[in-house]
Formats: C-alpha cells, structure tokens, sequence
C-alpha cells in the first residue's frame, strides 16, 4: 500500500520520482510508516499528511476532537492491547457505533472483524502514525 501512497505523491506533484525512491529505499532499509518517513524527510508539510492520507486512503481524515477530546466510553469497550498492536485508537462512542482512528494503510478486514468481535459497528479514520500511537498512549498509557 505504500506505493500506492508513494505513487499518489508522484502523480499529484507533491513529491519526486526520486523523493518516492528515497523514501522507499529508507522503508526497506530500516521499515517503518510511509507518512513517518515522509515527515521525517521533510517531504510533505504534516498540516498536509491528514488529507493526503484520507484521500488515498478512502477513509475521512480523524478530526481534531479525537485528539483533543476523545470521549472517555470508547475506551471502555476498546480493549487496548488491540489499541496497542494494532495502531487503533478509538475516540467517540454513539450506540452500538464506535468511532476509531487508524494509521495508513487501514486494514479493513481487521476492522472488520474487530467490530464483530466486539459486536460495534466501527467507523474508521484515518490519521499519520505519530499521532494515532500518541493516542494510544494517551488513552491507555504504559502497558
């Protein structure tokens, strides 16, 4: 899925040939999250990454609020060494709907089965992987 994200940057301007290259020879050498490297080479602004992300991805970007204020419940009914191996964070609960923040690619068929597991229906978003394992973080802690 990274190339498909790599590719998008290409055909988008966003980034170079060369820039993509770069970025997938540093994932094989050391691996990693594509949006990390992209960050961390200075590639694509962060203010940027979320709607690139939701845009190649297919999913709505996470708003702000997860981060800022995510809602206490979801946690509950979210177990957090799901959470935590799989870069998985929810945020707001409404029902039997669960909200949660993922990182790029989402694996939908992890979600998927998630949300039967738990029997909620999961609405996913997407968000850069720094920021989803922050989350994780914030609502879980140290494990």
């Amino acid at each position: 899925m990274s190339e498909s994200l790599l590719s998008r940057l290409v055909a988008d301007g966003a980034i170079t040939r060369e820039d993509a290259e770069l970025v997938a020879s540093r994932l094989a050498r050391t691996g990693g999250a594509v949006d990390s490297v992209l960050l961390e080479l200075h590639l694509v602004p962060a203010t940027h990454l979320p709607e690139i992300l939701a845009r190649v991805s297919g999913l709505p970007a996470a708003p702000e609020a997860a981060f800022a204020a995510p809602d206490p419940r979801a946690r509950r009914v979210f177990p957090a060494k799901v959470a935590e191996r799989h870069a998985i964070a929810p945020f707001a609960l409404d029902g039997r709907g669960l909200s949660v923040v993922t990182t790029y690619p989402p694996d939908a068929s992890l979600l998927d089965g998630l949300g039967f597991l738990l029997s909620l229906h999961l609405r996913p978003h997407v968000a850069p992987e720094w920021r989803v394992r922050t989350l994780v973080q914030q609502l879980y802690g140290h494990r």
